[in-house]
């Protein structure tokens, strides 16, 4: 918690370099919640840590293991659990070091070198994954922080480039050199015709499988035996994947300059692989495949409809219209299977010039569309060039969440009033980090988890004299009183009270005595009345109150 109040210098700094150049003393000291105890043995000067200290940090975050980080448990669920970064992240763990700093420049210090060791990761070859950091498959996890979200990246870069080294590696294997020749047991093209190969496999080239439902293809559904024809769909590249600047870098130069070279790339890319893949294709076959709206089958539904809406707007009369071939050359309609969409035939869309400039290639031979080098640079670019106050602004929901999770380990979570102040300053940290943080938010957060600590401390104590009574406890914290209902409690409380030494005679004493009882002279089938006695003692002072109840 101790770094939060670092906001206010890092406002001022505008770069790493210049906040760990900085000697400034700090002006607020705050215990540590969630410091590790292995962080505080490693650092002996928290506000300017040696080299040594600093490689002992870094030795622990690039070889800890997952199963020796301890985890909130998961039954209990907080709102900032799938926000900033995973509690098993190696950035969790680095913040959690951090806490144990004392100012910023300690704190940009120890950054400073752990980018270091994740440019050191990059620059090997092949290159190594960020330990504790998951490699995305599909998508970039967009609810973490940017920082996590770079991290991911660069994983995701190295994976890529692994599989590019070991695709180099299996073709060194596949050929050697003697005598300066270099001598490869690829299979020519020249060689099919002597192997016995088919047209279609010399031809066919990155299928990855036949299109679902079987379809063949349109300049062949006339022949008597078409079943060698069919539609295969082809190995496609990745785009790659994104982090949320990026999107947000896309959607801006779409909306200013209407760029979308992007698209075009990855369509153009398409297409060419796809007629790599199907030898003898035409642009409807590509459609049938990419978009399956487009293509409208002979005598369907959707035909007449869009026929008669084109009618309408007196676009042009189908029935007038004899020509199957449309702009660009490309053929747009089969007579007796179908014909492509008026979106698809009108002279200005794209895709027609796009498809008319596509070469056959499949995707080992085209440009890639995502440059792993260029992206991996980018992301640690952006980590080496972060500035105090972006980093502080990530890392400290990081440190508060992480303070959260470290008071969720305590049993008192058992007890619903420490759960709902616990959830309850998780919800205001998740609310507080969807936008720019300012100093004054963060006084109030460290209020908030100050008081959570507490509640949790009360707990711990109270339930360490009374053991597992938590609705006791949770009565007590609520309602500061708590009626004892169980025997079970009842033993707790006696025990305690009778093991405690020290208390000296008592300064006052109450009694209640209470019974279910008929007054004298009452009628015999009155039911019985709640009858009380109550007495206090007090020094010198004693007094007596009854409360009688009968019926007349």
């Amino acid at each position: 918690r101790s770094f939060l109040s670092n906001f206010a210098e890092a406002e001022n700094r505008t770069s790493i370099h210049s906040a760990t150049a900085s000697r400034k003393e700090s002006s607020r000291k705050l215990p540590l919640l969630t410091a590790m105890s292995l962080g505080l043995k490693l650092l002996k000067s928290p506000r300017f840590p040696s080299t040594k200290e600093i490689d002992s940090i870094l030795a622990v975050l690039f070889h800890y293991k997952k199963e020796d980080i301890q985890m909130k448990p998961e039954q209990i669920s907080l709102a900032t659990d799938n926000s900033f970064a995973p509690s098993d992240s190696i950035l969790s763990l680095l913040v959690t070091f951090m806490v144990n700093l004392d100012g910023l420049s300690a704190i940009c210090m120890l950054w400073k070198e752990f980018v270091k060791e994740i440019r050191w990761h990059w620059e090997q070859n092949p290159p190594k994954e960020i330990p504790l950091v998951s490699t995305p498959t599909e998508s970039i996890d967009m609810r973490r922080c940017l920082i996590y979200q770079k991290l991911q990246m660069i994983n995701y870069c190295v994976k890529l480039a692994n599989q590019d080294h070991t695709l180099e590696e299996t073709k060194k294997t596949n050929s050697f050199e003697k005598d300066g020749w270099e001598i490869s047991f690829a299979v020519s093209e020249e060689d099919h015709s002597l192997l016995g190969l088919s047209d279609e496999i010399q031809t066919r080239h990155g299928a990855e499988k036949k299109l679902e439902p079987p379809t063949v293809l349109l300049n062949f559904m006339n022949d008597e035996d078409p079943s060698d024809r069919f539609i295969y769909v082809p190995k496609i590249q990745s785009v790659g994947l994104v982090s949320e600047d990026m999107i947000e870098e896309q959607q801006q130069a779409l909306e200013s300059e209407g760029d979308s070279s992007q698209h075009h790339a990855q369509l153009k890319s398409d297409m060419q692989s796809f007629k790599a893949a199907n030898p003898g294709c035409v642009f409807a076959d590509f459609v049938r495949w990419y978009s399956p709206a487009d293509w409208l089958e002979e005598n369907s539904g959707d035909q007449a409809r869009e026929d008669a809406t084109l009618e309408s707007h007196g676009i042009f009369k189908e029935s007038n219209n004899e020509d199957i071939t449309g702009a660009n050359g490309i053929q747009d309609k089969f007579p007796g299977h179908g014909s492509l969409s008026a979106r698809m035939r009108a002279p200005s869309n794209t895709w027609r010039n796009i498809w008319i400039e596509a070469e056959s290639l499949p995707i080992t031979a085209q440009k890639p569309l995502f440059n792993y080098n260029r992206e991996g640079e980018k992301a640690i670019h952006y980590l080496e060039t972060i500035t105090p106050l972006d980093l502080m602004q990530q890392i400290s929901g990081i440190a508060a969440r992480e303070a959260l999770n470290t008071l969720c380990c305590s049993p008192s979570l058992n007890v619903k009033f420490v759960s709902d102040v616990v959830k309850d300053c998780s919800t205001r940290i998740q609310q507080t980090f969807l936008s720019h943080v300012s100093t004054e938010e963060n006084e109030i957060l460290l209020e908030a988890i100050a008081s959570a600590e507490c509640v949790v401390s009360q707990a711990d104590s109270l339930l360490s004299k009374f053991s597992n009574q938590y609705e006791l406890v949770d009565g007590l914290l609520s309602n500061g009183q708590q009626s004892i209902t169980t025997e079970m409690a009842r033993l707790e409380v006696e025990n305690y009270f009778c093991d405690v030494d020290g208390f000296g005679p008592p300064e006052e004493e109450e009694f209640v005595i209470q019974a279910q009882l008929r007054l004298p002279g009452s009628p015999v089938h009155a039911p019985p009345a709640l009858q009380r006695l109550f007495a206090n003692i007090s020094g010198n002072e004693y007094r007596i109150a009854t409360a009688f109840a009968g019926v007349q």
